[in-house]
C-alpha cells in the first residue's frame, strides 16, 4: 500500500511539474508582449515628440511671417489708392449704377437666403454690365469702322491710288484668270490655240516669222 501511494504521489508531483513548466512558458511569452507593448509604447511617445516639435517649429515660422508682415506694413509708403479708387463712381470704374437690393429680399433670417440673394443680385448687376459694355462696343463700331463716311472717303482713296499699286502689292493680290474663260478668243490663233502662234499659218501673233525663228523657252537650267 506503501508503495502504490508513492507511486500516487509522484504522478501528483509529476503533474504539478508540467502546470509549473507551462505556467513558466506563459511567463515567458507574457514578459515578451510586455516587452513589445513597451517598445510600441516608446514609438508613439518618439512620434507624439516629433509632431510638437513640427508644431512648434510651424508656429515660430508663422510667428516669424507675422511679424515681418506687420513690420513692413507699419514701414510701408502710405497710399490712398484704395480711398481714391472707392471714391470714383460707377461709370468711371466701367461698372453698372449700384441698385439696392430689393426688399423682400434684403429682409430674411436665414443666412443661406441671405448669401443666395446677394450672388444673385451681384449677378444682375454684371449682366447689366455686360450690357452697357456691349453698346458701348457697338458705338464704338458705329463711329469707327461702321461709319458710312469713313467708308466712303476710304473706298475713294483707295480707287485714287489703285493705278499706283497696280503693278505692285496690289496687283499681287488680285485673283488671276484665264483669258480663255471669257470666250473672246479673237487673239488666239485657230490652228495652234496660241496668241504667239507657233505653228505654220503665220497667224496673227509671229507678225509673219518663221516658225523655226520663234523663240521657245528652253527647259534646260543653262548648264
Amino acid at each position: 500500500m506503501s508503495e502504490e501511494d508513492l507511486r500516487v504521489n509522484q504522478w501528483h508531483v509529476d503533474e504539478e511539474v508540467k502546470k509549473l513548466f507551462d505556467l513558466d512558458m506563459e511567463w515567458d511569452e507574457l514578459e515578451v508582449d510586455q516587452d513589445e507593448l513597451c517598445m510600441r509604447e516608446i514609438d508613439n511617445l518618439e512620434h507624439i515628440r516629433r509632431l510638437e516639435i513640427d508644431r512648434c517649429e510651424y508656429r515660430r515660422n508663422k510667428d516669424m511671417e507675422a511679424r515681418v508682415r506687420k513690420q513692413k506694413n507699419r514701414w510701408k509708403i502710405k497710399s490712398n489708392r484704395v480711398k481714391r479708387m472707392g471714391r470714383q463712381s460707377s461709370v468711371d470704374q466701367g461698372l453698372a449704377e449700384e441698385v439696392a437690393m430689393p426688399y423682400n429680399e434684403a429682409q430674411t433670417v436665414m443666412t443661406t437666403k441671405r448669401g443666395r440673394f446677394k450672388k444673385h443680385h451681384a449677378k444682375r448687376r454684371f449682366e447689366r454690365t455686360n450690357d452697357i459694355l456691349k453698346l458701348k462696343k457697338k458705338e464704338i463700331l458705329k463711329n469707327g469702322e461702321g461709319n458710312q463716311k469713313i467708308r466712303e472717303a476710304y473706298d475713294e482713296v483707295v480707287k485714287g491710288v489703285e493705278h499706283l499699286l497696280g503693278d505692285f502689292s496690289l496687283d499681287m493680290r488680285l485673283e488671276k484668270t484665264d483669258v480663255r474663260e471669257k470666250g473672246d478668243t479673237s487673239a488666239f490663233c485657230d490652228n495652234c490655240g496660241r496668241i504667239f502662234c507657233v505653228c505654220k499659218s503665220k497667224g496673227e501673233g509671229n507678225d509673219g516669222a518663221d516658225p523655226d525663228d520663234v523663240w521657245e523657252e528652253s527647259s534646260d537650267d543653262g548648264w
